[in-house]
Formats: C-alpha cells, sequence, structure tokens
C-alpha cells in the first residue's frame, strides 16, 4: 500500500468537549479531555481530541519555506514575521496584466506563473529566495484581503 499526505487549512479553537458538544448540538461521546472545535472550509464542524489534533494539525505561523511555499501554490498570501513592512507580501502571480491584443500577437512571449512580491500598491515583483530565505521559519500565511481592481481593468 503506498503512502499519501494531504493538506487542509481549517480554523479551530481549543475548546473542551462539553463545550464542544453545547456548540455542535449533539453528543460526541462519554468524556470531557481537551480538544479542539473545528470549523472545516467545506462547512463540516467537528471536535477532535488534543492528542489527535496536536497531531494532525499545525498552527499557520512560523512556517518553513516549503510550507509557505505550499500555502502559495493553494492561494494563500505569506509574509515573513522578520520583514519589517507590513505591506510587504508574497503571492503565486499567475497572470499578467497587459495589453490583451498585444498577447493575442505571434510570437509574444507568455509569462508562466512566479512568485511575486508586493511591493507597491498594484505592483510585484519576481521573488527569488536566498539561503537565509529557504531555511527561514518565519513565515506567516496573512488573512485575506479584499484585492482591489488594478487601473485600467473594468
Amino acid at each position: 500500500m503506498e503512502k499519501y499526505s494531504g493538506v487542509k487549512i481549517i480554523d479551530a479553537e481549543p475548546m473542551n468537549l462539553k463545550e464542544a458538544e453545547e456548540k455542535l448540538r449533539r453528543k460526541i461521546k462519554p468524556t470531557d479531555e481537551p480538544g479542539y472545535f473545528v470549523k472545516d472550509p467545506d462547512g463540516f464542524n467537528t471536535w477532535v481530541p488534543k492528542w489527535e489534533f496536536e497531531k494532525k494539525f499545525h498552527m499557520l505561523n512560523n512556517l518553513t519555506f516549503a510550507l509557505a511555499l505550499d500555502a502559495m501554490i493553494h492561494g494563500e498570501m505569506v509574509t515573513r514575521a522578520s520583514w519589517n513592512n507590513k505591506e510587504m507580501w508574497l503571492e503565486l502571480v499567475s497572470a499578467v496584466q497587459g495589453n490583451s491584443a498585444d498577447l493575442e500577437k505571434p510570437n509574444t512571449p507568455s509569462v508562466l506563473p512566479f512568485i511575486g512580491m508586493r511591493v507597491a500598491e498594484y505592483r510585484f515583483i519576481p521573488w527569488v529566495p536566498n539561503q537565509a530565505d529557504m531555511l527561514a521559519g518565519d513565515y506567516v500565511i496573512l488573512p485575506p484581503r479584499k484585492k482591489p481592481k488594478q487601473p485600467g481593468t473594468h
């Protein structure tokens, strides 16, 4: 049998079983051990014992570069706790705004996805991590932001 790994981003809060049963409005099991109330992005809510939760999940702060990269691939924006500018972050840029007529001309190069660093409003530059960036463990996933329309788009 092959081994598989999966990643799912969830919301969770520490909560004992009795409180979780009240919140879920159902009986889970006859114990009052510590655990976590878990909200799945698919809308499934449940309670997980602390020992099981801490085996399966980790808080999304102080991430390694590998986990930050995986988060960006899944649409998240990340930053480093050590960066002073809190308006600077990284995200996967998969489309480049430009003159669509130019993109349809023959022999026009296409732009492949890249890790972009936000340096100013509506402005991203390609970002390439150095050795210190790849070995850092201070990446943080940012809360979702409503992305404003870029100037000149409809």
